[in-house]
């Protein structure tokens, strides 16, 4: 079973180590820019994303265009018709 680390003991691990954070999808980016803002500050040595899909407009942020991100093919969403979201 993997360890669970509480946010505090996996930053103070961020110095000189390369992260790899798996984002399901990335609608806005904000949740995603909170963690490579702290990561960057505390000077990880590498940083990449891998979802599964990403929304256009999430890019729209420098540091999101600065990292590697690695995305699945834009896929169209199925989901039920109460979504506000359309694809």
């Amino acid at each position: 079973m993997p360890r669970m680390f509480p946010d505090r003991e996996f930053l103070e691990m961020a110095p000189d180590k390369s992260h790899l954070i798996t984002e399901d999808w990335i609608t806005t980016g904000r949740t995603l820019l909170g963690v490579l803002g702290e990561l960057t500050s505390r000077q990880a040595r590498d940083v990449r994303v891998a979802t599964i899909k990403q929304d256009p407009g999430s890019l729209n942020k420098d540091l999101l265009r600065s990292c590697n991100i690695y995305a699945g093919e834009t896929s169209r969403y199925l989901g039920g018709t109460t979504d506000v979201r359309k694809n």
